[in-house]
Formats: structure tokens, C-alpha cells, sequence
């Protein structure tokens, strides 16, 4: 069973409109050095925060990784079985998602342990969620996007909204509202990584929304679990996975775009996906 989060820090939240949100991040015990980096920097931007253990994939058997996640699923959503490192990530975000949902609690912020905030932006971004579209679950504030997003309109003054239409990876900070945190509570059996949105987007009907600029980023502090474990396991793809990726973002970024001009009407792409095909047509 996980363990209940504890305090790291008992600064006061350094804006109006950070006070009320609940902060928690998710950390390994063993990882005391990241664990020493986090706290630091949170106690300098005197941000208030819980820490959830998170599942150690290293204690988690074969059998139990098999049996925690679904049987078809994965297959459909990263073309392979999930790795007991990635098992032990996901069983942590859904934990403390059920122990926020079990609490009543109506917006949360959730961070790995190589998130970096820049607080002026979390503010900017936090004071404006009443700009948010009413049926919002969650709200990316860290990603990798692998497709182009659409672009939905302001957000506060110098941030952009925009909605996903391809596969979107990255939990390292995400603010989630109540009814995101009753969605992911349903989930009995791991049907992808916990960094999936556009999968978690169409199975369990969850409105996820990025922001630009990004309020997080990630430090390197060496590979994690995840990284070691998959690259002991690597393996060349097969004609069939790559064919079953293929359909998957297909099929996934047709669904989105649906959503996309229910929201807008039409989309365009955001401006950083705008930039990152100018630079490589420059290269």
C-alpha cells in the first residue's frame, strides 16, 4: 500500500493566487539526492508542498507488473506490455490522484522530482484558470508534443491555451481539477504510461490542455528508472508495432481533432510547434 505524503516544506505560497492550491510531488524514498534538489528549490521559491512515495518498480515481481495492467490495451496504446518501471510510475499518479479525489479536493498541482517552476509563470497561468473552458480536467503545465497542437486563445496575458490532436507525453507538472482527479480514480487496469494524455483523453474521456509558454521544465539528474529499464530491455521494433503505431496516431489524432473544432471551430498550430519546423527546415 502507498503511503500517505508528507510535508517537505512549510513556507507560505508567494502569491495570492497560489494560496488554497494543493501541491504534492512524487519521489521514490531512495532518491534522496533528487529528492535534497526538489525540496531546495521549492524552500527558495517558497512554495508549500506534499511528498507522495512513490511505488518503487524495483520491488514490483513480474507477475504483479502482468496482472496491474490491462490485457489488450497496451498493445493499442504504446504497442508493447508496460515495463515494471513504468507500471510503478503510473500506480504512483493514479495513488495520489485517488487519495486527492477521496479528499474532495478541487485543484491540484502534481509534480515529478526533476520538475523546475518558474513561479511568476505558475501564477499568471493559476489566476487565470477562470478563463479555462468549463469542462476542463487537466491542465499540462510540462510537455514533449509530437504533433501539432491547436491553438484555443489566451490565457491571462501572456500565456496560450491549446488543445492536443497527437500524442502528448510528459507528467512532470500538471494542475488537475476535481472532476480529472474522479476520472483517473475509475481507472482499474493500466491500459498506458502514465504520460499518455491523448490516450487518457480518448479512453476516459479526459479534457487535457497545454499552456505556452511552459511554467515547468525538467533538470537532468541521469536517467531515471524508466530510462535504465527500457534501455536493458530495448529491443528493434517489429514491421508490426511500427504499423500499429502508425494506425494508433491515425486513429488518435483523428478523434482529437473532432474535439478540436468542437472547441474552436477550426485549429492552428501553436507557436512553438511553428518554430520547431522552421528550425528544422533551416538545419
Amino acid at each position: 500500500m502507498v503511503a500517505t505524503g508528507q510535508i517537505v516544506s512549510r513556507n507560505e505560497p508567494c502569491a495570492e493566487s497560489l494560496e488554497g492550491l494543493s501541491v504534492h510531488y512524487i519521489g521514490l524514498d531512495r532518491s534522496v539526492e533528487r529528492r535534497a534538489v526538489l525540496e531546495n528549490h521549492l524552500s527558495q521559491i517558497g512554495l508549500r508542498a506534499l511528498r507522495f512515495p512513490a511505488i518503487d518498480g524495483k520491488t514490483i515481481l513480474p507477475k504483479q507488473a502482468e496482472s496491474a495492467q490491462h490485457r489488450f490495451w497496451p498493445f493499442v496504446s504504446i504497442g508493447r506490455r508496460l515495463a515494471s518501471a513504468e507500471v510503478a510510475c503510473a500506480l504512483s499518479h493514479l495513488g495520489l490522484a485517488r487519495q486527492l479525489e477521496a479528499t474532495k479536493t478541487d485543484l491540484a498541482l502534481i509534480l515529478e522530482d526533476d520538475a523546475r517552476i518558474d513561479i511568476q509563470k505558475l501564477r499568471e497561468v493559476v489566476a487565470a484558470l477562470d478563463r479555462m473552458p468549463r469542462n476542463w480536467d487537466v491542465l499540462l503545465l510540462n510537455y514533449i508534443h509530437n504533433h501539432f497542437p491547436y491553438e484555443i486563445g489566451p490565457l491571462g496575458a501572456s500565456h496560450t491555451l491549446f488543445g492536443i490532436l497527437g500524442e502528448i507525453d510528459s507528467a512532470a507538472g500538471y494542475l488537475i481539477s476535481y472532476s480529472g482527479l474522479q476520472k483517473l480514480s475509475r481507472i482499474k487496469a493500466l491500459e498506458a504510461t502514465a504520460d499518455r494524455w491523448t490516450w487518457f483523453a480518448v479512453r476516459q474521456n479526459l479534457n487535457v490542455y497545454g499552456v505556452w509558454p511552459m511554467p515547468i521544465t525538467t533538470e537532468q539528474l541521469g536517467p531515471s528508472d524508466i530510462d535504465k529499464q527500457m534501455d536493458r530491455d530495448k529491443k528493434t521494433h517489429s514491421f508490426h508495432r511500427k504499423v500499429v503505431k502508425k494506425l494508433r496516431r491515425f486513429l488518435i489524432g483523428v478523434l482529437l481533432r473532432s474535439r478540436a473544432h468542437a472547441d474552436c471551430g477550426s485549429w492552428r498550430p501553436a507557436p512553438y510547434a511553428l518554430a520547431r519546423i522552421t528550425r528544422r527546415i533551416a538545419l
